[in-house]
C-alpha cells in the first residue's frame, strides 16, 4: 500500500525480537513503518490498561504470584502490575496491567497467565 519494501528478519526471534528492514522512497518507508507499528500495537500515542481475572482462587498461589511480579515488571519494561484481591469471597483474584502500549500490555498478560 505504501510502495515501500518491507523485509522481516526473524532469525533473532529466539532473542525475543525480529528485525524489520524498510527500502524505498523516504515518504513510503516512513508510512510503512507507521503502519507496521500500528499493526503491532506499538504506536506512540495511545496507551491501554487491562484488568484480567486470574485462574487461581487460592490465596497461597496469589501470595506466591505477588513474589514474582517485580521480576515480571523488570523483564517487560516496568509495565505496572497491580494484583487485586477479590471484592467478595468466592470471586477470582484479578490483576491490573498498565498503562502501556497495547503490545506490551498483552505480552505482560500472557506472561502473567503462564505463572
Amino acid at each position: 500500500k505504501t510502495g515501500a519494501q518491507i523485509i522481516l528478519r526473524q532469525d533473532t526471534r529466539n532473542f525475543g525480537y525480529s528485525l524489520a528492514l524498510f527500502a524505498g522512497a523516504s515518504a513510503a518507508t516512513f508510512k510503512a513503518r507507521e503502519m507496521l507499528q500500528a499493526q503491532c500495537g506499538l504506536t506512540k500515542g495511545e496507551t491501554t490498561t487491562r484488568t484480567v481475572e486470574l485462574l487461581s482462587q487460592n490465596s497461597t498461589a496469589f501470595a506466591a504470584l505477588r513474589q514474582v511480579v517485580p521480576a515480571l515488571m523488570a523483564k517487560h519494561g516496568m509495565i505496572r502490575i497491580n494484583l487485586l484481591a477479590p471484592d467478595r469471597p468466592g470471586m477470582p483474584f484479578r490483576a491490573q496491567i498498565g498503562p502501556g502500549q497495547l503490545a506490551h500490555v498483552v505480552t505482560v498478560e500472557a506472561a502473567l497467565r503462564r505463572q
